[in-house]
């Protein structure tokens, strides 16, 4: 597992086809926003527990430390294009203008549009993909306001009510299910029995299965969604460095100090000192 580019001070912008059956090397995450159009083609996309079925139109859009992966289909190619940003790229312009825009949109999730706004959404996105490669003295200005628009574009554009979207198939359901147990009970002692038990499978085949799904081993999986808490925890609270790593499954507070440096570069006192809740 890698974290993406430690530090993201301008806009970014990328456009990149996949064949069929491309296998990304490792799941990541990373400090900022990152938004995930599908230009062309299907694919899924694997997001903290739910895996997303996108296909040509749809967004996805991935908070901050929040754990993703996608999976290309064999018999499917897949053109996306993605935006990296920071919040301070958005506030306080957008929330000038914009209701509570982290309840609206600024969230983890999918983002999928009504017939009709491909083209305006398209046409900005080649209007950002232009402007990222020409880098002259008016790009980040440009880029800037290009952004807000896709904003507010997806806001006017976006349906409502699209929950039922998320399971790509439901052959996944048994493996889902066991990463939402493992997210909403992470601070326990968990086991691959405990969890192959929560999806009605072996050890054996749920611990291949887990890893075809959500692209991470099932020890992985359960220390990322605990590292996660762990440093949420760290800067909403005064809590001390071992209890949090308590509060959170883990049960040697070196081991979670080691642990922490290698994920965030730091240690847990520092990330502390140096960091704000996103």
């Amino acid at each position: 597992m890698r974290v993406k580019f430690s530090n993201l001070k301008d806009i970014y912008v990328d456009r990149i086809r996949r064949g069929a059956g491309f296998v990304m090397p490792e799941d990541h995450f990373h400090p900022y926003y990152e938004l995930y159009y599908v230009r062309e083609g299907k694919c899924c996309f694997f997001l903290n527990d739910t895996l997303y079925s996108l296909n040509a139109g749809d967004f996805m859009l991935i908070a901050p430390g929040d754990l993703h992966h996608t999976l290309y289909l064999q018999d499917e190619e897949c053109e996306r294009v993605t935006v990296y940003f920071n919040k301070e790229h958005i506030f306080p312009s957008l929330s000038e203008h914009i209701k509570c825009p982290e309840e609206q949109i600024l969230h983890s999730g999918l983002i999928m549009l009504h017939y009709g706004a491909e083209t305006d959404i398209l046409s900005l996105l080649d209007k950002m993909l232009s402007e990222y490669r020409l880098k002259d003295r008016y790009s980040k200005p440009l880029l800037l306001s290009y952004l807000h628009q896709l904003f507010c574009l997806i806001l006017r554009y976006q349906m409502e009510n699209i929950n039922d979207f998320g399971i790509s198939s439901r052959k996944d359901e048994e493996v889902l299910l066991a990463a939402k147990y493992i997210y909403q009970n992470f601070s326990a002692s968990l086991t691959l029995e405990e969890a192959a038990g929560v999806a009605g499978l072996s050890p054996s085949y749920f611990s291949r299965k887990f890893k075809q799904v959500t692209g991470l081993g099932f020890k992985e999986y359960v220390n990322f969604v605990r590292m996660k808490n762990a440093a949420m925890e760290l800067l909403a609270t005064r809590h001390s460095i071992t209890d949090v790593a308590l509060n959170n499954g883990f049960s040697d507070g070196n081991y979670f100090k080691d642990a922490f440096k290698k994920v965030h570069g730091c240690s847990p006192r520092e990330y502390r000192k140096h960091s704000t809740l996103v």
